[in-house]
């Protein structure tokens, strides 16, 4: 079992989730003989964030320890919590997640093999909503939910497989992350922007190093889903924001497909075949064939900006 872990939680203007987040870090933090630490990266909030996080510190200072970055972005508060921590496994999970009960024990039992380089694992869904019926399949993701039944029965590769590595449920070895290098500030959330792909870019060089990567069904967080977020202008605006960083990140990682001008000319066919879908009294396909053209239009708009945060 490889034994010490450093969990970063960036954070910003949630602080009763992060109290809850850290709840279920304690609870979880049972092994005996794994050295583990919480590190909550503040990243600017205005709200009482640091009263909460300064409040779990004092109450476990040897698991939790409070940090501040003044550079606003999640990719900047990842970077500052890896440069603070010392532990050979560097987790990463997001304020508005818990934490299953064996989460630490799965992550460090995952590692015992040396040849596993970074690991990663399922969203569970937390509702506090009423799940809608225009939910489009395949578009869980913007909730950050997984279908529990649709999980692999045992740890998978990454490589040949449809998963990649997101950031809100990730362990990678800290040696690989000195290899690759640090999350790339261009990219991701920044305040209350859903900027995206920080975790897709990072995925690609981690793969690229040929780092071996497994996701890990065991390996499970519960996505708290507000009220706010099962909306469809939620929707709307989550998915233009990720088609923007997309176009952003494949200046540089171009997808080896044809393209249409900025735009992957795959979408622009599925959101065509689509269009009869308007038409359709079935709310949750309708809703799938609107947003492929939210998709269209964000990575047209991405692709003329200068970076994956400048949306208005």
């Amino acid at each position: 079992m490889s034994d010490s872990i450093d969990l970063l939680i960036p954070t910003y203007n949630r602080s009763d989730l992060l109290a809850e987040c850290l709840e279920s870090v304690i609870r979880a933090g049972n092994p005996a003989d794994l050295d583990w630490r919480a590190i909550v990266i503040d990243n600017n909030s205005t709200d009482n964030t640091a009263e909460v996080a300064r409040s779990f510190e004092r109450r476990c200072p040897a698991r939790v320890q409070y940090v501040f970055e003044g550079r606003q972005g999640k990719s900047a508060a990842l970077n500052r919590g890896i440069s603070t921590g010392t532990r050979a496994l560097i987790g990463m999970i997001d304020d508005d997640e818990q934490i299953d009960s064996q989460w630490f024990r799965i992550a460090a039992e995952s590692f015992a093999d040396p040849a596993v380089d970074y690991i990663g694992g399922p969203y569970l869904p937390l509702w506090r909503a009423e799940r809608p019926d225009w939910l489009p399949d395949g578009r869980q993701g913007v909730l950050g939910a997984d279908d529990p039944a649709s999980l692999p029965p045992s740890p998978v590769p990454f490589e040949g497989h449809d998963y990649f590595l997101r950031g809100g449920n990730a362990v990678i070895r800290r040696s690989v992350i000195e290899r690759v290098g640090l999350y790339s500030t261009t990219l991701g959330p920044v305040g209350s922007d859903h900027g995206s792909c920080e975790d897709h870019e990072m995925f690609g060089r981690l793969q690229a190093d040929g780092a071996r990567g497994l996701y890990v069904p065991r390996l499970i967080i519960y996505h708290v889903i507000p009220p706010g977020r099962v909306s469809r202008k939620y929707f709307r605006y989550w998915t233009f924001r990720h088609a923007q960083s997309l176009a952003v990140l494949e200046r540089t990682h171009r997808q080896n497909v044809p393209y249409v001008g900025p735009v992957p000319r795959y979408l622009i066919g599925s959101a065509l075949r689509d269009l009869r879908g308007w038409r359709r009294k079935d709310e949750a396909r309708k809703f799938a064939a609107e947003l492929k053209w939210w998709d269209i239009a964000g990575y047209v708009y991405g692709a003329y900006r200068r970076s994956g945060r400048d949306a208005g």
